[in-house]
């Protein structure tokens, strides 16, 4: 769900407070559906996130952010079995972070998840971009673990690389020319991988093959208000996704996949 139109804005400015705002962002979404191919069932929840923004007076930014979701969700993109959800309605964890020249340093207890794909329990985060390289690095202080990474752009070469405590690392090294972006690397698992990507106007279509032999093919459309997507890989595991914005932050979607997983519904955002 998207959460981008900013619903209130209360600015202060006292005595001590070079600026200080408070903003709401608002979503919703509610329709029918079903995870592997059970019954069709309602959903309908709603997200709520708050954000505080402040500036001290030689420059520093500062702030804090967090969030509640409420009623039944469903997540199409979810383990099968899981789609739906019940939230409970109260606010997570919080985000509190301090930004300067030296980079943004924010503290969320037990809330990151770190680089790789696997692991999660971070308490505070650091990331700082100097020129054309980018890093970061996440500390769960209790257990001693930390995930690091790097990336780096120049003349259309794009390249990262991440490792942590878990033993868990990924490379790759991307090359865009024109439309069309080709990457390889390798990921946690040990496989090498290529990738290739064409976006041009309203179609983008991307196959990745890996050492495993597996591969995937995707192929998206967006124009006029209208998106589809198709995915399909070698397990023959499909997914096929439709949406129509109706503007003023109300959208029509609908999807169905290979698991039996199957939805129509409207997602809001205010």
């Amino acid at each position: 769900m998207k959460k981008i139109l900013l619903a209130t804005t209360m600015l202060v400015g006292t005595a001590g407070f070079a600026a200080a705002e408070v903003t709401f962002a608002g979503s919703a979404a509610a329709g029918i559906g079903r995870d592997s191919g059970a019954a069709f069932e309602t959903y309908s929840s709603a997200d709520l996130d708050v954000t505080f923004s402040g500036a001290s007076d030689n420059g520093l930014e500062f702030g804090a952010t967090f969030g509640a979701s409420a009623g039944r969700s469903y997540d199409f993109g979810a383990d099968p079995t899981e789609a739906f959800a019940d939230e409970d309605g109260t606010f997570g964890m919080p985000t509190v972070y301090v930004s300067g020249s030296f980079g943004k340093v924010a503290f969320s207890d037990d809330n990151y998840d770190m680089y790789d794909d696997a692991n999660a329990g971070g308490d505070v985060e650091y990331t700082g971009t100097f020129g054309a390289i980018s890093v970061g690095l996440i500390a769960d202080v209790d257990a001693s673990e930390f995930s690091g990474k790097a990336d780096a752009t120049f003349s259309g070469i794009t390249l990262h690389a991440d490792a942590d405590t878990f033993g868990s690392y990924n490379a790759s090294a991307a090359y865009t020319m024109g439309a069309f972006t080709a990457e390889v690397g390798v990921n946690e698992d040990s496989l090498a991988y290529i990738t290739g990507t064409y976006a041009a106007g309203a179609i983008t279509a991307s196959a990745t093959y890996d050492t495993d032999a597996a591969w995937d093919v995707a192929l998206d459309y967006s124009a006029n208000g209208m998106s589809a997507g198709v995915t399909y890989d070698d397990t023959s595991a499909w997914e096929v996704t439709a949406g129509y914005d109706l503007g003023g932050g109300l959208s029509l979607e609908a999807g169905v996949n290979s698991a039996d997983n199957a939805f129509v519904g409207a997602a809001m955002s205010f």
